[in-house]
């Protein structure tokens, strides 16, 4: 097992904002595809990061973070009927691109 140096373990807040800021425009030419809520759950993801970085809000802990991967992906497999395919792999990588950032 590696051992992180607190240089690796913590990125300077202008690159994550840039990352934010990155995912942010990605996720802008799927959102024609996919379903609003979706679209509303990796908004609402993205806003969170933001206010971690700017306003010191907590992320999530790791069980919030399991149940709300869990439930969107119900969500997508309910709204498809299937995770295979171009559309339900779009919200799926829409939704788990956001998620990431709130690790």
């Amino acid at each position: 097992l590696a051992v992180s140096t607190h240089r690796e373990a913590t990125w300077d807040k202008g690159l994550q904002i840039l990352l934010v800021l990155i995912v942010g425009f990605n996720i802008l030419p799927h959102t024609v595809t996919i379903p609003p809520w979706t679209t509303a759950l990796a908004a609402l993801c993205l806003v969170w990061k933001t206010l971690t970085l700017t306003r010191g809000i907590r992320l999530p802990n790791r069980y919030l973070n399991w149940l709300m991967v869990g439930a969107g992906c119900a969500c997508i497999f309910i709204e498809y009927g299937t995770i295979l395919g171009q559309e339900p792999a779009s919200a799926m990588l829409v939704f788990l691109a956001s998620m990431k950032l709130l690790e």
